[in-house]
């Protein structure tokens, strides 16, 4: 059985986020690991993002990253606080201006989302919440975004067709 080629185009662990409650939106560049993030309602939570406010949704915006190939995205998630029931997570990509969305997933408790998509060139990923009850907060502690060179869609399905319970 041949390897499959992975290629990773950015990795974040969260660990610059090491203070618990503290707004990071606006220093972005300071607490992740790579500069050129962007986003609304972050904050540090023990070496963890979070996303979002008690009554705000939030979001975070990676750098730009390029890729022709399948991008397959894995985000390890949870809630912050077991009030934030039905919270939403929806992933979309900004390509030349416009925003494109891939997919979102219920958060019900710890656990990974991953999915797939095709960038086609320069993108930025965009990780938003959302929900009409009023708590609108995750906790996200590692995101990777890499390239599978050689994808095979029966490892990894594709966003259509992914049912995760989550």
């Amino acid at each position: 059985e041949a390897q499959e080629e992975v290629e990773t185009l950015l990795t974040e662990d969260f660990g610059g986020f090491t203070d618990t409650g503290k707004s990071m939106a606006s220093k972005c560049d300071s607490y992740f690991s790579v500069p050129g993030w962007s986003g609304s309602n972050l904050y540090s939570e023990g070496g963890k993002m979070r996303i979002g406010a008690g009554t705000y949704a939030g979001n975070a915006v990676t750098p730009v990253l390029t890729s022709d190939k399948r991008v397959v995205v894995q985000v390890i998630a949870s809630l912050y606080d077991s009030s934030d029931t039905g919270v939403a997570m929806t992933f979309s990509y900004i390509k030349d201006g416009e925003e494109i969305e891939i997919c979102t997933r219920k958060v019900k408790e710890a656990g990974k989302v991953q999915f797939s998509f095709l960038p086609g060139g320069d993108f930025k990923l965009k990780i938003s919440t959302k929900d009409a009850t009023g708590k609108k907060r995750v906790v996200v502690n590692r995101l990777t975004v890499s390239e599978r060179l050689g994808f095979q869609s029966e490892l990894i399905k594709s966003v259509e067709t992914e049912e995760t319970s989550y």
